[in-house]
């Protein structure tokens, strides 16, 4: 509705820079180059008892080949914003990475190491059942053998053999949290691979106490995507991802205020509520390409030391999104391109016997050349 030397200023969330459900927005505004400026707040919070993060974004209709963009750390810096070039062909509507100079010279340099993380890693999504707290079960409790699984205020009984250990990752704050895991989850499944769904008739034969409580909440189980999808059966699933164990693996949530990958030995596990990094073509991709070791639990332990550093927390930070509690994005898409410096035997070494972060983070910092 403007007319063109018109200027429209908009006080809106910053959400719309690299949040999925806006890449429609941001192909518009990018194709016809209608942002001059925009002002990002970060994670300042300007409004008060309101947890938001804004941004001031200004449209014309002018053509123009950059927009200038400014992050403001502290409410002084309003009055001297420092502007940084961004230019329109530069921008992938996949996700804006509306960064300083300083900013994108460090993220290139995080993302032009060796090796990408999503080229030597599978970075999987786990099991999705629809109904978690059907199928979940706590092992510690325990009545002649079974696992007893109570429903509307009845307990039933569950064979062990048809329940594998599985980590709701959402849950561990700390690898010692993620040791200590009790929960189960029935799984209606063939131990082959690849999987394949026990019959009813089997189901009720091989495991039938398990089967009557699978029975007794049938109908809860018919009430998944509001009763609208068929499944292969009605105990089955809701979806049929992540059913195979990937051998030993990190697992991070989905969304967390700081790096949380946690190492998982538990080769046959299973795992929801967040991702999971395992070696590709185990015996072939290393962390070291210098090293003659196979991509092992020592492996792993290395990468989850790089991957908890300062230097993720930034990488995060600059390319990720963040929703309300400080809580940034950890989706695939946002850590496909993090990339592992080639280490020396020496360095692998000194990683796996330092246990004070502050000095992974002086090393890792100086490995990346990373000015900040």
């Amino acid at each position: 509705m403007i007319n063109k030397e018109g200027v429209l200023g908009y006080i809106v969330s910053s959400m719309y820079f690299k949040s999925i459900a806006s890449k429609n927005l941001r192909s518009y505004l990018q194709n016809r180059r209608l942002i001059s400026r925009i002002v990002d707040f970060g994670d300042l919070q300007i409004f008060n008892k309101r947890q938001t993060y804004t941004c001031l974004t200004f449209i014309s209709k002018k053509w123009k080949d950059h927009l200038e963009y400014a992050l403001i750390e502290d409410i002084e810096g309003l009055a001297d914003p420092r502007f940084t070039e961004v230019y329109y062909d530069t921008l992938n509507p996949k996700k804006w990475r509306l960064l300083s100079k300083k900013d994108q010279e460090n993220i290139s340099k995080i993302e032009n190491m060796d090796m990408k993380l999503g080229i030597v890693t599978d970075i999987s999504t786990g099991v999705a059942t629809l109904s978690d707290s059907i199928y979940f079960v706590d092992s510690s409790r325990m009545e002649d053998g079974f696992y007893i699984k109570s429903h509307e205020g009845k307990d039933y009984l569950i064979e062990p053999q048809i329940t594998k250990e599985i980590f709701k990752v959402s849950d561990f704050l700390s690898q010692e949290q993620l040791e200590k895991n009790t929960r189960r989850i029935i799984f209606p499944y063939t131990n082959s691979k690849p999987r394949s769904l026990y019959s009813e008739e089997c189901l009720s034969v091989k495991y039938p106490r398990t089967y009557e409580y699978l029975l007794a909440v049938k109908e809860k189980l018919g009430k998944r995507d509001k009763g609208k999808r068929s499944y292969e059966a009605w105990y089955a699933y809701g979806r049929t991802q992540g059913l195979n164990g990937l051998g030993e693996k990190l697992l991070t949530p989905t969304f967390s205020d700081k790096p949380r990958f946690l190492l998982c030995t538990k080769r046959d596990a299973l795992f929801c509520n967040g991702y999971a990094i395992s070696p590709r073509n185990l015996g072939q991709k290393r962390i070291d390409s210098d090293l003659e070791v196979s991509f092992t639990e020592q492996n792993l332990r290395v990468l989850a030391k790089i991957l908890n550093s300062y230097v993720m927390d930034y990488y995060i930070r600059k390319t990720s999104y963040v929703i309300e509690g400080g809580y940034y994005c950890y989706q695939k898409q946002f850590i496909e391109s993090f990339s592992i410096p080639r280490l020396s035997e020496e360095e692998v070494s000194n990683i796996l016997t330092e246990n004070n972060p502050k000095k992974i983070d002086d090393f890792l910092l100086n490995k990346y050349r990373l000015e900040l």
